[in-house]
C-alpha cells in the first residue's frame, strides 16, 4: 500500500497545484487513487438492481474510507440538487475500468484476494 499512498499523495498535489494556477483538470481526471477489491468492483459491474448496486457501492465506500478517501453521503446533492437522505450516491464504473474487468474476468488471479 505504500506505493499507492505515494501515488495518491502525488495525484492530490498535482490536482491542487493545477487548481491553484487556475488550470482546469482533465474531464476524466482521477479524484483519488486507492486500492479496491476486484471482487467488489466486479460485483458492482454486474449488479442488476438498485438494491444490489447500493450494497456493492457501500462495500467500495467502506474500502475507500479505510484509506482516508472522503465518500459522498446521502446528504450530498445528487442529480441536479435533489437531496436523498439514507441513500448513498452510486459509484459509476467508467468504461476503461469496465473494459479491464471484462478482459480479465477469467484470469487465474481474479479471486477475492486480488485488489486493484
Amino acid at each position: 500500500f505504500s506505493v499507492v499512498k505515494l501515488a495518491c499523495d502525488l495525484s492530490r498535489k498535482r490536482a491542487a497545484l493545477k487548481q491553484k494556477e487556475g488550470r482546469e483538470l482533465h474531464a476524466d481526471h482521477a479524484h483519488f487513487v486507492c486500492v479496491l477489491s476486484r471482487e467488489s468492483l466486479w460485483n458492482l459491474e454486474i449488479a442488476k438492481t438498485g438494491e444490489m448496486k447500493a450494497k456493492f457501492t457501500s462495500h467500495l465506500y467502506s474500502q475507500m474510507m479505510e484509506q482516508d478517501i472522503p465518500v459522498p453521503s446521502g446528504d450530498d446533492d445528487n442529480d441536479g440538487g435533489a437531496k436523498e437522505k439514507d441513500k448513498l450516491n452510486p459509484i459509476d464504473i467508467g468504461h476503461h475500468l469496465s473494459s479491464l474487468l471484462h478482459i480479465t474476468c477469467r484470469d487465474s488471479d481474479q479471486d477475492k484476494k486480488t485488489h486493484w
